[in-house]
């Protein structure tokens, strides 16, 4: 489909720059190993390369990609390129966190005001449970437990998890929706950076009111 509000010859330029991918309202192309063309399809594309911009710009973090420049129409957007991870080892590789934990935690953040209060919860929580074990169990169960209490605490003050709670708290994101590593992505400067802002907090509620209840019940066992 061609692009909107972009000439027959510049249309021309674009099949010589490297494409990468396709939505349903827009191309995006890499200018370099660091910028990414997003081009428009159609009018949901412009709302939409205007939507990323402006938001973008508005929010500048180092678990955002950058924006650069963009059209006056917005018919092209140009913004950090983000190259999808693919797999939780490599969130582990980009920030020095345990990816499966982060993961966890994202899925639980909503349950306290913080990651660090989630955390010294689940490090308090981990300590009734060693107390609970039985004496044949105990050894084995005070040894899981004191390795998993020994990591939490060493996230308590993280510099990265305070910049997600930062975005949470401003943004009104909902945190379950970046419980998945296809949300994340790698930057061209070699950030971490979260790749796909999904629902806000109301959103997420409408969309299930039963959900808290179910996550209270059951949370990281």
């Amino acid at each position: 489909k061609r692009n909107v509000g972009i000439s027959e010859e510049r249309n021309k330029l674009l099949e010589q720059i490297l494409f990468i991918g396709k939505g349903g309202s827009r191309n995006t192309y890499a200018l370099s190993t660091r910028k990414a063309l997003k081009v428009a399809k159609d009018h949901r594309g412009l709302e939409g390369n205007k939507n990323e911009f402006e938001f973008l710009s508005n929010n500048q973090s180092l678990l955002l990609p950058k924006a650069y420049d963009h059209a006056e129409d917005y018919s092209w957007i140009i913004v950090e390129l983000v190259r999808p991870i693919s797999s939780s080892d490599e969130i582990s590789e980009l920030i020095g966190i345990n990816g499966k934990w982060l993961l966890d935690l994202m899925d639980y953040r909503h349950l306290k005001p913080s990651f660090d209060e989630l955390l010294i919860s689940k490090i308090h929580d981990l300590k009734k449970m060693i107390g609970a074990s039985s004496k044949n169990t105990a050894y084995n169960f005070a040894n899981k437990y004191l390795i998993q209490i020994k990591e939490l605490q060493n996230l308590i003050g993280n510099p990265y998890l305070a910049e997600l709670d930062r975005l949470i708290e401003n943004l009104n994101l909902e945190p379950r929706e970046l419980s998945f590593y296809e949300n994340f992505g790698k930057s061209a400067s070699g950030h971490l950076v979260l790749l796909d802002i999904g629902a806000t907090k109301k959103e997420w509620q409408l969309k299930d009111k039963t959900v808290l209840q179910d996550y209270e019940a059951d949370w990281w066992t």
